[in-house]
């Protein structure tokens, strides 16, 4: 059974507070960056791991995952985040299908954010 959607890292925001009056898409949004932009690959490795072994429980035999952190926290381009999630999915035992994604806009008519620097290939964050 496939998780043909997934976004591992996204499993570090399980716990962050929500409050009904200012939350949305958008705040929601910041608060995705903040945790992507924290991330370092052992980080991920460990947050995927979990997400990985969470969705074996569930029934998923494999997973197609969503990968945006093309860059280092410095803005250095990198593999490591990558290779992080085949670990993490070697770990856990899970099949995984890496399938790269690459921020173009930071919305609609508007170009990419500094906060978006590791999803995009020119914004260094």
């Amino acid at each position: 059974m496939p998780n043909a959607h997934s976004h591992a890292f996204q499993r570090a925001l399980v716990g962050v507070p929500e409050t009904r009056a200012t939350d949305s898409f958008w705040s929601w949004r910041e608060a995705m960056y903040a945790v992507a932009n924290a991330l370092e690959p052992d980080d991920l490795r460990v947050v995927a791991s979990q997400a990985f072994a969470e969705m074996l429980r569930g029934g998923f035999t494999s997973v197609g995952e969503f990968h945006y952190l093309h860059h280092a926290r410095d803005g250095s381009r990198t593999v490591d985040m990558a290779l992080a999630l085949r670990e993490a999915a070697r770990e856990a035992g899970i099949r995984m299908t890496l399938l790269p994604v690459l921020y173009q806009r930071g919305g609609f008519n508007r170009a990419a954010a500094p906060e978006q620097g590791r999803f995009h290939p020119r914004v260094v964050g």
